[in-house]
């Protein structure tokens, strides 16, 4: 049988403690930096998201913006606030800085529909068109039922120039679908420019029929009394 003769004794190291100090409390200082750093950034955060969602909801979205310019948005979790943030910046006309946040919240949730929405509509505002058909196709995987798919594809095709009577089959497939005066109404529109007037007629007169008041159907009254 092998026995070790060793045995702990108590025996404190003034030497060893000053070597293990020397060393750990700088750990120690750079600890408590880190979690200070972390709970200010904390309150800093939650201040500014305040004070951007008063703003937001008093429509001042230019003042917004310059709050939420000081803000590294990359450090932010919360999907909604990145949203408004983005929404705030597309109010503001300053489209890479609203793709750029709603990225962010794109890259953290895996059923980013109205954000695959609204980040193709913002590459199709600074003209990538790589970009903008890369987050349709994310759209129609995300919700293939979804009628709005119709809308991102006449967007994309009416900023790339396409012909009229691409436009023109496009609303026509989601007017199938879909009761919607806005888009009618566009329709409309290109049935008058490509000269087709019976079928601009019609659907002018199936906009003043079904909903009967609103801005389209003023503009839908005014299109038809031209011809």
């Amino acid at each position: 049988c092998f026995t070790v003769k060793w045995r702990p004794r108590l025996v404190f190291s003034f030497g060893r403690l000053k070597v293990l100090y020397s060393y750990g409390w700088k750990i120690f200082v750079a600890s408590m930096i880190k979690v200070l750093y972390n709970d200010l950034r904390t309150v800093v955060i939650g201040k500014a998201d305040d004070e951007i969602k008063k703003l937001y909801n008093k429509r001042d979205y230019a003042t917004a913006a310059k709050v939420a310019d000081s803000i590294d948005w990359r450090r932010v979790k919360n999907i909604s606030m990145l949203s408004l943030v983005g929404d705030i910046y597309d109010r503001c006309k300053e489209y890479e800085k609203a793709r750029n946040v709603l990225l962010i919240a794109y890259d953290r949730t895996s059923t980013g529909r109205q954000l695959a929405y609204k980040l193709t509509i913002l590459s199709l505002r600074l003209k990538d068109f790589v970009e903008a058909d890369e987050f349709y196709q994310d759209f129609i995987e995300i919700a293939p039922e979804d009628t709005t798919q119709y809308i991102l594809k006449y967007r994309i095709a009416k900023t790339k120039g396409e012909d009229n009577d691409v436009l023109i089959q496009i609303l026509e497939a989601y007017v199938d679908v879909e009761m919607d005066e806005r888009w009618q109404y566009e329709l409309a529109k290109l049935y008058a420019e490509t000269d087709q007037i019976r079928k601009c007629v019609d659907m002018c007169d199936q906009i003043i029929l079904w909903f009967s008041e609103g801005k389209y159907v003023e503009k839908a009254m005014e299109l038809k009394m031209k011809f």
